[in-house]
Formats: C-alpha cells, structure tokens, sequence
C-alpha cells in the first residue's frame, strides 16, 4: 500500500522486477478492480536481469486515481520470443 499524497511519506509504489536474461522487454500497466485501464508505467523498454520502475498513483491524465486496489500487470518478452505475463496488486490509500 501507498499514499501518493505528497506528504514525503510512501509517495509511489517501486516495482522491483527480476528476469531470466540480461535482455528483455517489458510492459507494465496498472488497471483498477474491475479490469480497466488506468496507466501505462512503462512500455517496450529494453531492461537488464533486474529492474525498478515507479508508480506515483496517477493516471495517464496524470491524476490522482482514488483510494482502492489496483491490478499491475507486467508482460515481458526475452530475447528469444518466449512471452511472459505476471500479475499482483496494490493499494492506494490517502493517509492524512
């Protein structure tokens, strides 16, 4: 869980990502409960064996989303074409 309300404290989410090979692609999109689109964190960026990417809890309008669970799906591709799909969730909280 996070709290993207810029008070200095668990501001965004890291995404720490491990791969197989020292060369893949990677999609990552953050999608609310209920299966729609929210972002695009990253996309077709080439990334080493390990990775971070951040989430800051906004949207592709760059907007705050509100405070609920968020579905982070992760779609990578190595060198030799093999395709891979994970997925875990976050929270979004607002934390006064």
């Amino acid at each position: 869980m996070f709290s993207p309300n810029n008070d200095g404290f668990d501001d965004f989410t890291q995404l720490h990502c491990r791969f197989p090979t020292i060369e893949n692609r990677v999609l990552i999109q953050i999608f609310n409960k209920e299966g729609q689109f929210v972002k695009t964190v990253v996309n077709n960026s080439i990334v080493a064996a390990n990775a971070t990417f951040t989430w800051d809890g906004t949207n592709e309008l760059h907007a705050l989303v509100p405070p609920d669970l968020y579905i982070v799906r992760l779609q990578y591709w190595l060198a030799n074409g093999k395709t891979n799909v994970l997925k875990a969730s976050v929270g979004v909280v607002y934390r006064q």
